[in-house]
Protein backbone atom coordinates (compact mmCIF):
# COMPACT_ATOMS: atom_id res chain seq x y z
CA UNK A 1 0.00 0.00 0.00
CA UNK A 2 1.74 3.24 -1.00
CA UNK A 3 1.45 6.49 1.39
CA UNK A 4 -2.02 7.45 1.97
CA UNK A 5 -3.27 10.75 2.25
CA UNK A 6 -5.67 10.52 5.24
CA UNK A 7 -5.38 7.53 7.63
CA UNK A 8 -9.00 7.04 9.05
CA UNK A 9 -9.83 3.87 10.88
CA UNK A 10 -12.07 2.40 13.75
CA UNK A 11 -9.98 -0.31 15.78
CA UNK A 12 -11.61 -3.10 18.21
CA UNK A 13 -11.60 -1.16 21.51
CA UNK A 14 -10.35 -2.06 25.10
CA UNK A 15 -13.94 -4.25 25.47
CA UNK A 16 -12.87 -6.97 22.50
CA UNK A 17 -9.03 -6.56 22.97
CA UNK A 18 -7.21 -8.13 26.25
CA UNK A 19 -3.97 -6.10 26.32
CA UNK A 20 -4.85 -3.08 24.78
CA UNK A 21 -1.32 -1.44 25.51
CA UNK A 22 0.44 -3.95 23.45
CA UNK A 23 -2.64 -4.00 20.30
CA UNK A 24 -2.19 -0.24 20.21
CA UNK A 25 1.64 -0.15 19.85
CA UNK A 26 1.62 -2.75 17.80
CA UNK A 27 -0.47 -1.14 14.57
CA UNK A 28 -0.57 2.43 15.37
CA UNK A 29 3.26 3.27 14.43
CA UNK A 30 3.03 1.13 11.36
CA UNK A 31 -0.49 2.80 10.12
CA UNK A 32 0.97 6.75 10.99
CA UNK A 33 3.99 5.87 9.47
CA UNK A 34 1.79 5.28 5.96
CA UNK A 35 0.37 8.86 5.94
CA UNK A 36 1.89 11.45 4.10
CA UNK A 37 3.65 14.47 5.77
CA UNK A 38 0.83 16.35 3.51
CA UNK A 39 -1.62 13.98 5.57
CA UNK A 40 -3.80 13.56 8.42
CA UNK A 41 -5.06 10.60 10.26
CA UNK A 42 -8.45 10.29 12.69
CA UNK A 43 -8.12 7.41 14.76
CA UNK A 44 -11.80 6.50 16.80
CA UNK A 45 -10.90 5.52 20.55
CA UNK A 46 -13.22 3.80 23.51
CA UNK A 47 -14.17 6.78 26.24
CA UNK A 48 -12.18 4.53 28.53
CA UNK A 49 -9.41 5.63 30.96
CA UNK A 50 -6.95 2.66 30.18
CA UNK A 51 -7.31 2.61 26.60
CA UNK A 52 -6.91 6.30 26.40
CA UNK A 53 -3.71 6.04 28.10
CA UNK A 54 -2.40 3.06 25.96
CA UNK A 55 -3.04 5.26 23.12
CA UNK A 56 -2.08 8.54 24.53
CA UNK A 57 1.35 6.90 25.98
CA UNK A 58 2.49 6.03 22.17
CA UNK A 59 5.16 8.07 19.86
CA UNK A 60 3.51 9.03 16.88
CA UNK A 61 6.39 9.29 14.49
CA UNK A 62 6.41 12.58 12.59
CA UNK A 63 2.93 13.32 12.71
CA UNK A 64 1.74 15.62 15.66
CA UNK A 65 -1.45 14.75 17.72
CA UNK A 66 -2.99 17.86 16.94
CA UNK A 67 -6.50 17.20 18.97
CA UNK A 68 -8.26 15.24 20.78
CA UNK A 69 -11.47 14.95 19.25
CA UNK A 70 -15.00 14.36 21.14
CA UNK A 71 -17.88 12.48 18.94
CA UNK A 72 -20.86 12.94 21.41
CA UNK A 73 -24.19 11.28 20.59
CA UNK A 74 -27.46 11.41 22.68
CA UNK A 75 -29.70 9.22 20.68
CA UNK A 76 -28.90 5.70 21.99
CA UNK A 77 -28.06 4.63 25.41
CA UNK A 78 -27.12 1.74 26.90
CA UNK A 79 -27.41 -0.71 30.41
CA UNK A 80 -27.97 1.77 33.65
CA UNK A 81 -24.86 2.11 35.59
CA UNK A 82 -25.10 2.20 39.54
CA UNK A 83 -21.25 3.26 40.26
CA UNK A 84 -20.36 5.31 36.92
CA UNK A 85 -21.96 7.94 34.26
CA UNK A 86 -23.15 6.09 31.04
CA UNK A 87 -20.71 6.94 28.46
CA UNK A 88 -22.41 8.50 25.09
CA UNK A 89 -18.90 9.81 23.36
CA UNK A 90 -15.72 8.34 21.63
CA UNK A 91 -12.95 10.06 21.31
CA UNK A 92 -11.21 10.67 18.00
CA UNK A 93 -7.05 11.05 17.96
CA UNK A 94 -6.60 13.61 15.53
CA UNK A 95 -3.27 13.95 13.95
CA UNK A 96 -1.23 15.81 11.03
CA UNK A 97 1.63 15.54 9.18
CA UNK A 98 4.70 18.04 9.74
CA UNK A 99 3.80 19.69 6.06
CA UNK A 100 -0.28 19.23 6.57
CA UNK A 101 -2.47 22.44 4.64
CA UNK A 102 -4.83 24.19 6.54
CA UNK A 103 -8.36 22.22 7.05
CA UNK A 104 -10.88 22.66 4.38
CA UNK A 105 -13.79 23.55 7.61
CA UNK A 106 -15.71 26.12 6.35
CA UNK A 107 -18.58 25.32 8.43
CA UNK A 108 -18.73 27.10 11.95
CA UNK A 109 -20.24 24.23 13.49
CA UNK A 110 -17.93 21.67 12.15
CA UNK A 111 -14.90 23.58 13.68
CA UNK A 112 -15.35 22.50 17.14
CA UNK A 113 -12.90 19.73 18.79
CA UNK A 114 -17.03 17.78 20.28
CA UNK A 115 -18.97 16.51 17.15
CA UNK A 116 -22.76 16.27 17.53
CA UNK A 117 -23.74 13.73 15.69
CA UNK A 118 -26.13 11.19 15.67
CA UNK A 119 -24.97 7.42 16.18
CA UNK A 120 -26.67 5.06 13.51
CA UNK A 121 -29.26 3.62 15.36
CA UNK A 122 -31.53 0.11 14.25
CA UNK A 123 -34.77 1.30 15.54
CA UNK A 124 -34.86 4.53 12.98
CA UNK A 125 -32.48 3.56 10.28
CA UNK A 126 -30.15 0.73 8.87
CA UNK A 127 -27.48 -0.53 11.61
CA UNK A 128 -24.98 -2.70 9.97
CA UNK A 129 -23.17 -3.17 13.25
CA UNK A 130 -22.53 -2.40 16.65
CA UNK A 131 -19.77 -0.01 16.83
CA UNK A 132 -20.65 1.25 13.69
CA UNK A 133 -20.03 5.08 12.75
CA UNK A 134 -22.35 7.76 10.92
CA UNK A 135 -21.99 8.22 7.33
CA UNK A 136 -22.42 11.83 8.39
CA UNK A 137 -19.39 11.67 10.49
CA UNK A 138 -17.18 10.16 8.00
CA UNK A 139 -17.98 12.27 5.44
CA UNK A 140 -17.50 15.28 7.32
CA UNK A 141 -14.03 14.06 8.35
CA UNK A 142 -13.10 13.59 4.96
CA UNK A 143 -13.91 16.62 3.56
CA UNK A 144 -12.00 18.77 6.18
CA UNK A 145 -8.41 16.68 5.64
CA UNK A 146 -8.48 15.54 1.99
CA UNK A 147 -9.42 16.73 -1.68
CA UNK A 148 -10.88 15.22 -4.98
CA UNK A 149 -8.21 12.32 -5.75
CA UNK A 150 -6.79 11.65 -3.03
CA UNK A 151 -6.43 7.97 -0.71
CA UNK A 152 -7.85 7.52 2.15
CA UNK A 153 -6.83 3.94 3.99
CA UNK A 154 -8.69 2.28 6.63
CA UNK A 155 -6.78 -0.69 8.33
CA UNK A 156 -9.78 -1.52 9.99
CA UNK A 157 -12.44 -1.55 8.01
CA UNK A 158 -15.18 -3.34 9.08
CA UNK A 159 -18.69 -3.03 7.70
CA UNK A 160 -17.07 -0.17 5.06
CA UNK A 161 -18.74 2.82 6.79
CA UNK A 162 -15.24 4.71 5.77
CA UNK A 163 -14.58 3.21 2.51
CA UNK A 164 -18.02 4.07 0.96
CA UNK A 165 -17.93 7.78 2.49
CA UNK A 166 -14.14 8.66 0.78
CA UNK A 167 -16.00 6.95 -2.71
CA UNK A 168 -18.83 9.08 -2.33
CA UNK A 169 -16.75 12.33 -2.03
CA UNK A 170 -14.84 10.70 -5.11
CA UNK A 171 -11.51 9.78 -3.27
CA UNK A 172 -9.43 6.29 -3.95
CA UNK A 173 -10.84 4.52 -0.76
CA UNK A 174 -8.92 1.53 0.45
CA UNK A 175 -9.12 -0.85 3.45
CA UNK A 176 -8.97 -3.94 5.42
CA UNK A 177 -10.29 -6.31 7.61
CA UNK A 178 -9.82 -9.68 8.95
CA UNK A 179 -12.69 -10.87 10.02
CA UNK A 180 -15.14 -12.65 6.81
CA UNK A 181 -18.44 -11.39 8.64
CA UNK A 182 -17.63 -7.81 8.43
CA UNK A 183 -16.04 -7.81 5.12
CA UNK A 184 -19.41 -10.02 3.63
CA UNK A 185 -21.39 -6.86 5.07
CA UNK A 186 -19.17 -4.21 3.59
CA UNK A 187 -18.83 -6.05 0.18
CA UNK A 188 -23.07 -6.16 0.65
CA UNK A 189 -22.87 -2.10 1.10
CA UNK A 190 -20.78 -1.92 -2.09
CA UNK A 191 -17.73 -2.10 -1.42
CA UNK A 192 -15.46 -4.01 -4.30
CA UNK A 193 -13.36 -7.23 -2.05
CA UNK A 194 -10.49 -8.75 -3.24
CA UNK A 195 -9.10 -11.87 -1.28
CA UNK A 196 -5.49 -11.94 0.30
CA UNK A 197 -3.62 -14.21 1.58
CA UNK A 198 -3.80 -13.50 5.54
CA UNK A 199 -7.24 -11.43 4.97
CA UNK A 200 -9.78 -9.54 2.94
CA UNK A 201 -8.99 -5.70 1.27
Amino acid sequence: QRDCDLLLTDPPYSTEIQDIRSFAQDWLPLALAKVKPTGRAYVFVGAYPEELEAYLSINPGNMTLANILVWAYQNTIGPALKLDYNLNWQAILYYRGPEAPELNCPVLTEQFAVQNVNAPDGRTGIRYSEWQKPDELAERLIRHSTNLGHLVLDCFAGTGTFLLAAAKLKRIARGCDISQEMVGIAASRGCQVVKLQEGFE
